[in-house]
Parts: C-alpha cells; structure tokens; sequence
C-alpha cells in the first residue's frame, strides 16, 4: 500500500500512537474465551453473519424471526427500526467458514458496525442476523463490558488507527472488518487506580445510549387524547396543541419544553404544522423520537476524554460532568490530545459523527 502526503502522516502518528498505548493489552482478553471467561465470568464472540436464503425474508415481525440488519435504518447509535425478518431456525442459517456458530445468535448485547466506511459502531440488544460481509459483530451476554468496549470504539483514538492503517491515500472508501479490529486495536489496563474512570464511562455511555429511547409520550402529557387523528400541532405556552376542525387540545408538557419544541420543528420543518386532513396520527407523534442531539454530543465528549486518559495514564482524581472543564484541561496537557484532534479535524472528520444514519 502506497501512503503519501496526509495519509503518510496520519500512519505516523498512528504509530506513535499504537507505540504510546502498546502496553496497553491486546483484545485477546476478549477473544480468548478462556481468558474472557476468568476476568469476566463471561465469553466475547467476534463474528462475521451468516449466509442467509433471501427467499425466507419476511416483511413483518414475530418472536420466531430474526431483525434483519439494515444500516439504512440504523440511526444515531442504537436506534435501530427493522424493515425485514429472517426465521429462527438453524436450518436456513448456513455457517461460514470463520463462523464461531450459532452462539453468536443467541447473545444479547451487540456492538455491529458496516464493514465499508464506518462512520460509528452501533450497539443494539436487538435480535438481529445478517449477512456475511454485510457487518462484523462483538457480542455478549455482559452488558458493562460490552458498552465499553463500544465506548473504545468509538473513540477518536480508534478512528485515527483505524483510518491511518486501513485507508489508501487514493482511495475513496476502506474497510474495517473484524481481523482489524483484533489487529490494531488495544484496550487500556485497569487497575485499582483507574477502575473508577471505567466505571464512569461504562456509566456515561448507558446514558448517552438512554437518550435515544426518549419519545415524545415521556415529555407531554397524552392521557386525556380519544382524538386518533389531527390536522395540526404546534406548541403555545406549556401546551403542546393539537388540532381538528374548530377543536384544539391542549397537552401539558411534563419537561424540557424546548426539546420538545425543536422536537416537532425538526420533525415537520415548519413551527406550526399543517398537513392534509387526518395525517397526523396520534400513535405515530406519541412514539416520534425526542432526542437532545447537542447534549447526546457533549456528553460523547466527555467520554471520548474519558477514554483518551485512560490510554495515555492521564492521573485524573475526580470524575462526572460538573468535572468535565477539568478533565479536558488534564487532558489537553499531554501533547497527543491536540494532535490527535488536529489530525482529524485536518482530514474532516469530526469528533462528533452526524446524527444520521450510517
């Protein structure tokens, strides 16, 4: 692989950085089952789908199928909305073969990313299949460990290696499989001294994850609705107001009343909506999303520093948002953060993805 100009630079300072953090462990802690199951009483499958018959694919969902994974309707992290199912059933799952077998199937929580130019590894306790070559998975039955390995992986460090070691300097796309994630990737040691940084990433995440299961039914209040259908809603006061005919209904907002209301602009465009007769139905506005994108944001930054001082032993003493200023000037100390950040600001990605899907 030829690597000039930007991308040369990027490997080399990858290296530095793999150099700064190699004596970090090796993802064998979660790749040896043996190893896996000693320090966490449970086992870690990286796998890589299954080959599937697209004659079996249904259209609508019951406990005997399968979600299908799709990243077209993947959006923000875990919020994943299925559009096709497979049957549970070994006999029209063929493995491949580097399968690790049908256990993969059968493990609760997942981290799943797209093999061609990931732009974020998704986490979903959903039960899914897919497609070999379609996405690589990390999974287990241990939620905590499983979340932070997810936050590792989705830190900026891993972004950098990831890119410098996997992309070509003329070449639009690259992939990340599962080999590369084994390969390149290194997980921080913790001991007595860092064990609490863990826990609060562990935690940040969980929230950060919790903030996409907001809808707007956990904001207003929709108990006295019989209304199925309405021609108009918009949000006067503490009321969100729905509209038929010469009726409005006025709906007390229970909290975050500006989410709310950026909420239904970010929905339908426009501050006071109006759509043809009986298109806004009331289950759809009920369970649309109502995610705080800027605070989801800030709180990802949080971690990302989070993560940067465990890899580079940052000695941090306190932890939790009201600490956050502190945590960055700690971090900003060391000479990595601003290269690191300056580097991926240099080849326009972000520290922060969009919230679109993948």
């Amino acid at each position: 692989m030829l690597l000039t100009g930007t991308l040369l630079n990027m490997k080399r300072l990858s290296w530095i950085f793999m150099i700064c953090i190699g004596k970090q462990q090796k993802a064998s802690q979660f790749t040896n089952h043996a190893l896996a199951e000693y320090n966490f009483k449970h086992r870690f499958y990286f796998d890589i789908g299954f080959t599937l018959n697209t004659k079996e694919i249904r259209n609508k969902a019951s406990d005997n199928l399968y979600e299908l994974l799709d990243f077209k309707t993947f959006y923000g992290y875990s919020r994943f909305i299925p559009q096709a199912y497979y049957p549970k059933d070994e006999t029209k799952i063929k493995l491949t073969q580097n399968n690790q077998g049908y256990v993969t199937l059968e493990q609760k929580y997942k981290i799943v990313w797209s093999v061609k130019n990931p732009d974020r590894f998704c986490f979903t306790d959903h039960p899914i299949i897919f497609y070999m070559g379609k996405a690589p998975i990390i999974c287990s039955n241990h939620k905590k460990e499983i979340l932070y390995l997810f936050s590792l992986l989705n830190s900026p460090i891993t972004k950098l290696i990831l890119i410098s070691n996997l992309k070509s300097e003329h070449e639009k796309e690259y992939l990340v499989p599962i080999k590369a994630i084994k390969e390149f990737i290194n997980v921080p040691k913790i001991n007595e001294s860092n064990q609490f940084i863990k826990g609060e990433i562990i935690k940040g995440t969980e929230e950060m994850l919790a903030m996409e299961e907001v809808r707007l039914a956990d904001l207003v209040d929709f108990s006295r609705v019989m209304m199925q259908k309405f021609v108009r809603v918009l949000v006067k006061g503490n009321n969100l107001v729905l509209c038929k005919d010469e009726t409005e209904i006025k709906l007390k907002i229970k909290s975050d009343k500006a989410l709310v209301e950026k909420t239904i602009i970010d929905e339908y465009r426009s501050e006071e909506l109006e759509f043809e007769p009986d298109k806004i139905r009331l289950s759809e506005l009920k369970s649309l999303p109502a995610i705080d994108l800027e605070k989801q944001a800030d709180l990802k930054d949080y971690i990302d520093d989070l993560v940067f001082a465990l890899y580079f032993n940052i000695p941090l003493t306190k932890v939790g948002l009201k600490h956050r200023s502190e945590i960055k000037k700690e971090c900003q100390k060391n000479k990595f953060y601003k290269l690191l950040n300056d580097r991926l600001r240099f080849i326009g990605l972000p520290r922060r993805p969009s919230a679109s899907s993948q």
